[in-house]
């Protein structure tokens, strides 16, 4: 519903960070990705041109909820984690 009291303003950058995951992804979870030569998870966000890396972890649902915490503090209304 694109009526102009359901809209928000927001700069192209911060739209961006408001975008799914890619369907591509081995792990399937925003922020997460494999380390091929440790099998572990590495967690990781994206902010002002820069990856910040998250930690390693054994478990991909722990990888994914240190992104959904850093989601939420970095890019706070316009933080997805899905």
């Amino acid at each position: 519903d694109n009526r102009i009291g359901n809209l928000r303003e927001a700069t192209y950058t911060e739209q961006n960070t408001n975008r799914p995951a890619k369907k591509n992804t081995k792990v399937g979870m925003k922020g997460v990705c494999i380390c091929p030569s440790t099998g572990r998870y590495i967690a990781q966000i994206h902010r002002h041109g820069r990856n910040h890396f998250l930690g390693r972890y054994d478990c991909p649902l722990l990888a994914h909820e240190a992104y959904r915490a850093a989601a939420i503090k970095l890019h706070a209304e316009f933080a997805r984690w899905v």
